[in-house]
């Protein structure tokens, strides 16, 4: 049984574009492992913030490795029944799997502008290890109620603004990029740009929401906060329209993972989780995106 189960885990895997280096299910009766997987950063353009987000929502560990990929895995337990424990890691390995297939399924647009060359070249999990950001920590930022700014935002996307606040992904700045809102003058592109410091590692969630919506994801201009925006040729309220349903979709998943955040840490930092992939080198800098290398003490990597 537990052979067959290691197999759907990683056809499923697999089948989510997902390059696996290492796979330990734990699910063999007498065994003491901890379930976990390391996932290699080159499975597609983005993916370390997907991954990211998915273990968040699904309470397993996740952070990166030495060689920049990501570890996935249960958090220990104390059961010292080993039946008890097999079956925990059972139902640990359901609720990633049905997330990670509930996110993939919402990155059919994502995976499709990537086949056309239309992707941002701005990875999250490049800028989450260089080492000034990984030293990074201010004060986690109180809610604020659309009400208090909401005059502000553009008529035509009030209501989007509003129910995105609602539903935890807290707005800074954004533009409709509609004629109607801006009579006077072309309208910017339609961007949303999220407070990184609303939570506790909300930044590849956010990225996650962007690129589930087929948005352009990356960071704000200012080098935090997270950005996105229409591609150029995206119909702007199909646009608005599948950012909202995203949304819907991605919130509750997250939101035990939101309320644990917010009952344990008061400020924003990710070093716990980011200090792995420069832990050897913290005078690493991304220079390349696109082709995700990277420049360190010996040159291009």
């Amino acid at each position: 049984m537990s052979a067959n189960r290691s197999r759907e885990i990683a056809k499923v895997l697999r089948n989510s574009d997902l390059s696996v280096k290492e796979l330990c299910t734990g699910l063999d009766y007498g065994s003491s492992e901890i379930p976990a997987v390391v996932v290699d950063r080159l499975s597609y353009p983005g993916v370390e913030a997907h991954l990211f987000t998915i273990a968040d929502a699904a309470q397993w560990k996740v952070e990166f490795t030495d060689e920049h990929d990501v570890l996935l895995s249960r958090p220990s337990t104390k059961t010292e029944d080993i039946a008890e424990l097999v079956e925990g890691n059972a139902q640990a390995w359901n609720r990633l799997i049905s997330i990670l297939s509930c996110i993939m399924e919402s990155m059919h647009l994502y995976k499709l502008n990537i086949t056309r060359g239309e992707f941002a070249t701005v990875i999250w999990g490049h800028h989450a290890t260089e080492w000034h950001r990984e030293m990074w920590e201010s004060k986690a930022h109180e809610y604020v109620h659309p009400a208090d700014f909401i005059e502000y935002v553009d008529t035509s996307i009030r209501a989007q603004i509003t129910e995105l606040n609602s539903l935890g992904f807290a707005t800074i700045e954004s533009c409709s990029g509609l004629l109607i809102d801006h009579p006077d003058r072309e309208p910017y592109k339609p961007y949303v740009m999220f407070d990184e410091r609303s939570y506790h590692g909300s930044a590849p969630h956010f990225f996650t929401l962007g690129d589930m919506a087929g948005w352009e994801s990356m960071y704000a201009p200012h080098g935090f906060d997270v950005y996105i925006r229409v591609f150029s040729k995206d119909d702007i309220v199909a646009a608005w329209s599948r950012l909202m349903s995203k949304a819907r979709i991605l919130s509750p998943l997250l939101s035990r993972y939101r309320s644990t955040r917010v009952e344990t840490t008061s400020s924003y930092s990710d070093q716990d989780r980011l200090s792995n992939a420069n832990s050897n080198d913290p005078t690493q800098i991304i220079i390349d995106d696109a082709n995700q290398r990277f420049l360190g003490p010996n040159g291009l990597q």
